[in-house]
């Protein structure tokens, strides 16, 4: 019980620092995500340079939070854009932008009116299709049919879509609602334009009138913003991500505000960043705002390319994507190297139940982690999906009225505790007293050491201790020896448990003591205890760690006959 009491007083006290600031801290991840998501920024893009002036807004905002260093990273992007005329009509009926229809990123201007082929998709056949396109009434018409289809029949349509080779003038898509814009593929402008329309786009229309601009933008120059806290240590970093940029425009009237993605996100880390600020961190950190993130992962790519500091030396990376949300299961992906500290966030999200559950996925190139991850670093994207905002995802409702704040502050409990706990890693040197008893032979020994155990970033280990053994033989005799033991080891770290196993290199045990009046007889018991010892340490065991801080360890492990017992290692 009183261990009990101790935990949840130990858990309290760590997480109240954190909860105190919330207050103030919710109030300023509104406030930023409402600034981002305003018209000045015109969707964070870049034909109006939304894009660029939000990168400068973040910058001063970083500044404002007290971190050590801000520093702009220039590269350049080829990316097609919309930001002036966009009118469409269906015989003679307006269209609504964003409602009704959007552009496909990679898609040319297109002005005029146009015939309509809708494809019948129930007696699909290609050849025919094919030649009815080479008909002269149908020159230069727009090919209508659902996405879907096409997607399946991908090789067909991409004649249609392509070149000359069918002389249709372009591409009408049907897409289910609500419509989404896209950037990914937009470093290119193809020879036809491909528009997207709703779903209840009228099946028997003959005509389109299109009056649709497009802007390409080549050598367009942006920034990611790299802002760092200078930790006591520089050997090793954090560092953690968002992407600052959005859609922008779809037309001059239109603009894609992108509340939750991925102004969310990027408010999420200048609020960390003021965190660390204010509280020193043991090791750098490095809170990184892209750009180019939905231009197909541009920022980052650069940035894994160009790093400020070796990726070898990131502890772990944090990409934060599209959290104003409210699903209570919180998505995530995660890279290999990452792995190892995925069973620590499950951990501390069943301690502190910040969710209901975290749900890994497969790891994809959707969001700025991916290039990390690529490159062996240990990383974990969170993006909350399927919640009450999800809904609004690329849409010009993506806006700060449907942008949600409940996941704001469990994600930041749950990255803060992880970087204090895995901050304290199991490297380090560690004293320890421990006592321990067991039956051999018909002997019975009373056990109890005092030693120092060092864990060393490269894996291995070395175990120091005095151990005094008071042994009741069979006879009833009683004899006492003191060893000194020296032994090297190998570890590795796998959630919970630690994997262990002595080395014969380097092993040393050996009595310094023995005050028994029949030395030379009872030393050959001693000799066979430290010969047992030295055979046993070539196997590997596993410890359950029950306690890992910055100033504990402790495990637990199970022998054979059922019964367990704890260790407890305080670091220095």
């Amino acid at each position: 019980m009183k261990k009990a009491v101790f935990i949840a007083a130990l858990i309290s006290f760590l997480t109240f620092p954190i909860t105190f600031c919330f207050s103030q801290d919710l109030g300023f991840y509104k406030q930023i995500v409402k600034e981002l998501s305003s018209a000045k920024y015109q969707g964070r893009g870049y034909a109006y340079d939304g894009a660029n002036k939000a990168g400068k807004y973040l910058e001063q905002e970083f500044r404002k939070a007290g971190v050590d260093e801000v520093t702009l990273q220039p590269f350049k992007l080829d990316i097609n854009t919309f930001p002036e005329k966009m009118e469409l009509s269906v015989d003679g009926k307006k269209l609504t932008a964003g409602v009704d229809f959007v552009m496909r990123e990679y898609s040319p201007g297109v002005h005029g009116t146009y015939p309509l082929y809708h494809v019948d998709t129930l007696n699909y056949n290609p050849e025919k299709i094919f030649r009815d396109l080479a008909k002269p009434e149908n020159k230069g018409c727009m090919v209508v049919c659902d996405f879907w289809f096409i997607y399946k029949h991908r090789k067909d349509f991409q004649k249609m879509e392509e070149g000359t080779e069918c002389q249709n003038a372009g591409m009408v898509y049907t897409w289910k609602e609500p419509l989404k814009f896209y950037k990914a593929y937009g470093e290119k402008v193809v020879d036809k334009p491909i528009i997207w329309v709703s779903a209840d786009f009228p099946k028997d229309a003959h005509s389109i009138t299109a009056d649709i601009d497009n802007r390409f933008l080549e050598g367009y120059e942006c920034f990611n913003v790299i802002a760092k806290v200078e930790g006591r240590r520089h050997d090793s970093c954090y560092v953690f991500t968002a992407h600052y940029d959005h859609l922008g425009n779809l037309g001059k009237d239109i603009y894609y505000p992108g509340a939750n993605d991925n102004a969310s996100g990027t408010a999420c880390i200048v609020t960390m960043a003021a965190y660390y600020a204010k509280h020193r961190p043991e090791y750098d950190m490095y809170f990184i705002a892209f750009s180019g993130e939905d231009a197909n992962l541009r920022g980052s790519e650069y940035y894994a390319e160009h790093p400020v500091v070796p990726l070898a030396q990131i502890k772990y990376l944090f990409n934060i994507d599209m959290i104003g949300d409210n699903n209570p299961v919180q998505y995530c992906e995660v890279s290999n190297e990452g792995m190892n500290g995925f069973a620590l966030f499950e951990r501390l999200n069943s301690e502190k139940h910040n969710f209901k559950a975290l749900n890994r996925g497969d790891l994809a190139g959707n969001s700025d982690h991916y290039p990390f991850a690529l490159r062996h670093v240990p990383c974990i994207f969170f993006e909350n999906e399927e919640g009450d905002a999800f809904k609004y995802y690329h849409t010009f409702r993506d806006n700060y009225e449907t942008f949600r704040t409940e996941t704001y502050e469990p994600l930041y409990r749950l990255v803060t505790d992880f970087v204090e706990r895995y901050n304290a890693g199991i490297e380090g040197h560690y004293t320890y007293e421990h006592s321990f008893n067991y039956d051999m032979a018909g002997n019975h020994f009373d056990v109890s050491e005092t030693g120092t155990m060092d864990f060393y970033a490269d894996g291995t280990a070395l175990d120091s201790a005095r151990q005094v053994y008071h042994v009741t033989l069979a006879d009833g005799d009683t004899v006492m020896w003191v060893y000194n033991y020296i032994s090297p080891s190998l570890w590795r770290l796998e959630g919970d448990t630690l994997f262990f196993a002595g080395t014969k290199e380097g092993f040393r045990m050996e009595v310094v003591d023995n005050e028994n009046e029949n030395q030379n007889e009872n030393m050959e018991l001693a000799q066979k205890i430290a010969d047992t010892y030295r055979r046993s340490i070539e196997y590997e065991y596993k410890f359950l760690i029950d306690t890992l801080t910055a100033e504990k360890l402790q495990w637990s492990f199970t022998y054979r006959d059922g019964h367990s017992d704890t260790w407890q290692f305080y670091r220095k």
